[in-house]
């Protein structure tokens, strides 16, 4: 019984994580017993921040339980130069603010490892300076007092976090970092965009490797990169990237190196495994980088890796407007992907947000989207078929990342 009022109190925060996150056109009358008591008024809204059609962006809201059963909120963006903090009841009453001085001045992610906060952050480099911090981690301890932090100079970035998003992870002592940069001018004399991934050992706070370099998708190399996420499966990292050109898919790779050495990157005769999940066609109606996808959710099941995202009719990408929601299961060995459409809207109808991916155990997933004003969820087994019916209410969906 426990365990299921967990996973249901679980599955509520991320349901109602938005109601409070955001819609936050915070009034100081609104507002008065928290805002005006801790001298923090702002204003925002993350409706629908998780969606995108060309290119996603870092996520700036962010939900976590906290040791003692109540919640934290973290939101970049909504006071300049500050990380604002929001602890609220179990029951999801306001109860007070911190406010954390940024580090450099980009926000990259947030992270929650159960012993530690960690956040990631960035500075533009448009002079190419190789003594330029370009991307930091810094590391907190619960209660947000900084205990140490660590960064890559210059690392051919000119431009952090651009055009895609920021995710981290961990296992053991640790810490890996999916996330994107434009690049050093190349010969041709443009600024090109690509994946970046770090790995830190925790304890030490000392990033033991990374790539920030160019090579091709059999290192783990994605360019360009619109939405990055990683996992790990064991000893190995798995990562899925919305590519539009090097490749022109949503690409899952997994590394057969072994990061729990520190080290992740692939000796020049190992590589990594790939997939193309789905394929993207060429599209001539507008801008190149246009995909006619956008990705939600990335998860590790029992049995399979869950890639969950809404498409137009890839068959008629030139034409088709209306995005329907899908789920791909790819095999642990990546030899079977399996393509399990959720949806079915009309074309010329609204479109599916990108959905978003709750693991509620490894056999068990909730999947959730936005539609116009409903919000839609299902529940997915772990070869992302669907579970049940699927449940559709008034609301707004919300970019509200649980750690």
């Amino acid at each position: 019984m426990m365990k299921l009022m967990n996973m249901k109190k679980r599955m509520l925060s991320i349901v109602l994580s938005g109601a409070m996150a955001v819609s936050t056109a915070v009034s100081a009358g609104s507002f008065s017993a928290f805002a005006v008591a801790q001298c923090v008024a702002y204003s925002g809204s993350n409706v629908n921040d998780q969606d995108y059609v060309q290119w996603s962006d870092t996520v700036k809201s962010y939900l976590t339980v906290c040791d003692n059963g109540n919640y934290m909120r973290v939101q970049s963006g909504a006071i300049k130069g500050k990380l604002l903090v929001e602890y609220y009841s179990s029951d999801f009453e306001p109860l007070s603010t911190k406010l954390i001085d940024n580090e450099l001045p980009v926000f990259g992610a947030f992270y929650d490892s159960g012993n530690n906060y960690y956040v990631l952050s960035g500075q533009e480099n448009p002079k190419q300076n190789d003594s330029l911090e370009v991307f930091r981690i810094t590391k907190y301890d619960k209660n947000w007092n900084k205990i140490k932090s660590c960064g890559l100079y210059g690392a051919n970035t000119t431009v952090p976090f651009d055009a895609g998003s920021a995710r981290m992870t961990h296992s053991g002592d640790h810490l890996l970092v999916r996330t994107c940069h434009e690049m050093y001018k190349s010969s041709d004399g443009n600024n090109h965009q690509s994946n970046v991934t770090i790995e830190v050992d925790m304890p030490s706070m000392t990033i033991t490797d990374s790539y920030t370099g160019i090579m091709n998708v059999d290192y783990g190399y994605v360019s360009h990169s619109f939405n990055q996420f990683i996992k790990t499966d064991g000893n190995h990292i798995v990562a899925l990237d919305h590519g539009d050109a090097h490749p022109r898919s949503a690409v899952l790779v997994k590394y057969n190196s072994d990061f729990t050495t520190g080290k992740f990157f692939p000796r020049y005769f190992e590589q990594v495994s790939n997939i193309d999940v789905v394929t993207y066609p060429e599209y001539t109606a507008g801008h190149y980088n246009y995909t006619g996808a956008a990705i939600g959710g990335f998860d590790v099941s029992s049995s399979s890796y869950i890639v969950a995202q809404s498409t137009v009719d890839l068959d008629y990408i030139n034409t088709s407007e209306t995005r329907n929601v899908y789920v791909s299961a790819v095999s642990k060995d990546l030899s079977t992907n399996k393509l399990n459409k959720i949806t079915s809207y009309a074309e010329g109808t609204d479109s599916a947000s990108a959905p978003q991916l709750v693991k509620i155990n490894n056999n068990s997933f909730l999947l959730l989207w936005s539609r116009d004003t409903k919000v839609s969820c299902v529940k997915l087994n772990a070869d992302g078929t669907v579970n049940g019916s699927i449940h559709t209410f008034e609301g707004r969906s919300f970019e509200t990342a649980e750690t």
